[in-house]
């Protein structure tokens, strides 16, 4: 069965998903019942990936297995641990309940397996010694206090923004308009996150990045007269969230003049003036320590409680 179903997935989901994006978005809801039986199946069998590498810690080798579909998660995690070189087998799928006997008895080496979340796992596993890791946390920046007691705050990293602001003379615009949308996705958006996160991006489809866009503004942010970056705040639920960022071509020069800081900086600024007193600035991964995430703590962002979090179940292998 594992190879009917791995041939019959191969050759037919790429398909389905052209099948899919033909249908006009109004009649899609009629297969909804079929894609929803087909998601479930998905969520049961599950396909299974070996990563085997060299410790970033200490050089020492060691392997562990992700099972889930998602390419994204399993690509962050093996560049999280592993230094550059390891490898990736797919090994077949697998039914959940059976993952973990399977891997015992195949792969011993295995210290680490790694599950995705859904209803069916969270079952089995939480009756298993395991633990979960959250995919993403939530971000806040409490903005009550006005700036200039915010660039006083311990370990703030406000001061250094400004003096970017002062030296490349930094300045923003405030639009909606659905031309500067489209080219903020293509020439901002698209470029930036590409060349950061590579081969662990999560990109919009431009329908769904329109469809934030409804309720949103785009923060236009300049280097003098040079378009430089942008960044798409939306309005919703009585809040306000940044959703997404975006460096003109993803252009480094704009990076080194501090165009990122300058975005938080400005938006801040013209929150206060609409009355918010709290920011959602975007999830972070679980480990906290990738760049971006550091330099969101050092504006004074905290982590906050989600009501729900999509997790990974771990267990030792």
């Amino acid at each position: 069965m594992n190879n009917i179903y791995q041939h019959f997935i191969s050759n037919n989901k790429q398909k389905f998903k052209q099948f899919y994006q033909r249908i006009p978005e109004k009649n899609r809801k009629f297969l909804k019942p079929i894609f929803w039986v087909w998601g479930q199946f998905q969520k049961i069998y599950l396909p299974a990936f070996k990563f085997h590498g060299k410790s970033k810690l200490n050089g020492i080798e060691f392997v562990f297995i992700y099972a889930g579909s998602d390419d994204i998660y399993h690509n962050y995690f093996a560049e999280e641990f592993f230094s550059p070189g390891y490898k990736k087998e797919f090994i077949g799928y697998h039914l959940f309940w059976n993952i973990r006997n399977f891997m015992r008895k195949n792969f011993p080496e295995c210290i680490l397996i790694f599950v995705e979340f859904n209803i069916f796992t969270n079952y089995l596993f939480k009756k298993q010694p395991s633990f979960k890791i959250p995919s993403w946390l939530e971000m806040e920046i409490d903005i009550s206090l006005p700036m200039n007691l915010m660039r006083k705050l311990r370990r703030s990293g406000y001061l250094d923004i400004q003096r970017h602001i002062r030296k490349y003379n930094l300045n923003f615009e405030v639009t909606t308009s659905q031309i500067q949308f489209e080219n903020f996705y293509y020439n901002m958006h698209l470029p930036y996150i590409k060349k950061r996160h590579l081969n662990i991006a999560i990109i919009d489809s431009y329908s769904d990045f329109m469809k934030i866009c409804k309720n949103s503004e785009l923060f236009i942010f300049k280097k003098e007269n040079e378009t430089a970056g942008g960044m798409i705040v939306e309005y919703k639920n009585n809040g306000v969230f940044f959703r997404r960022l975006g460096i003109e071509n993803g252009n480094e020069a704009y990076l080194k003049a501090g165009i990122i800081g300058a975005a938080y900086y400005f938006t801040i600024i013209e929150m206060q003036k609409k009355g918010y007193k709290k920011i959602n600035i975007g999830g972070t991964r679980a480990f906290l320590n990738n760049g971006l995430t550091k330099y969101k703590l050092g504006l004074s962002a905290y982590i906050f409680p989600h009501l729900y979090v999509p997790c990974e179940y771990t267990h030792p292998g």
